[in-house]
């Protein structure tokens, strides 16, 4: 029981090459959770009076091709599982003629909101999301290592535009904070992301940056080293994960 949706690459998600932005691309994914929880009676103010709400852990996110605008795309989500505590969740972007785009596998932790703790999915609310096999992602990939050497880059001070109706830093915009110190040239295939802690108004982020010929890795903390976010990019994807295009 998955959900999908129609859409057409807007020019302000584009890039000045007219490419749909990493940043967009992750926020493409993210609203089709939210419509999916929404369809199935799971929205954000059923979670809300619970005092609870998915937390996004971490994700692998796979690019084939990004669209151009005015190119009109199918998002989808399909729930893989949801017991405990956690839960994971498939993305695909495809486009109208069915060519897979990009396409990513999600780990969620459901969160009390009031205490910071994990929380445990009743049945029937994990029943709901129904459940799907995952896509053939390959996820046994490691920890994200961030090399000694890592440079350090000017800090971030996070603004209001930078939070959700969460008030805490929004997924994807870690993800366009590291994609402008891209090195010029580098096309992202494959980007993991690993979400630590949220970061909110006034907090001051540092990043760290390793830059080698066809890896970017490095992280995203506070003035004691403490991160908020790991990140590895790479401008290939393995000849596993090379298979989903062709799904």
């Amino acid at each position: 029981m998955g959900y999908e949706f129609l859409s057409r690459i807007r020019y302000s998600e584009c890039d000045q090459h007219e490419k749909l932005t990493l940043e967009h691309l992750a926020d493409y994914f993210q609203d089709c959770t939210v419509f999916h929880d929404a369809e199935v009676g799971l929205g954000m103010h059923y979670w809300a009076q619970k005092h609870q709400m998915w937390v996004l852990t971490s994700w692998k996110i796979l690019i084939f091709r990004r669209p151009i605008c005015g190119e009109m795309v199918k998002v989808r989500t399909d729930a893989i599982l949801c017991k405990g505590f956690k839960g994971l969740r498939n993305f695909t972007l495809r486009d109208e003629n069915g060519h897979m785009l990009a396409a990513a596998f999600s780990k969620w932790a459901l969160l009390d909101t009031l205490t910071g703790r994990p929380v445990r999915i009743l049945p029937e609310e994990g029943d709901a999301y129904g459940r799907t096999e995952p896509l053939p992602i390959d996820t046994d990939n490691g920890r994200i290592e961030v090399p000694e050497e890592a440079a350090s880059l000017d800090p971030i001070e996070i603004q209001v535009n930078h939070l959700d109706s969460n008030r805490h830093v929004n997924n994807a915009q870690y993800i366009r904070m590291v994609e402008g110190c891209l090195p010029k040239g580098f096309e992202v295939r494959s980007m993991r992301v690993s979400y630590h802690r949220s970061a909110a108004l006034g907090d001051i982020i540092y990043p760290k940056i390793s830059v080698s010929e066809h890896q970017v890795t490095g992280v995203l903390a506070d003035a004691q080293g403490e991160p908020y976010v790991y990140f590895e990019f790479l401008d290939s994807v393995s000849e596993n994960d090379a298979k989903v295009e062709a799904l």
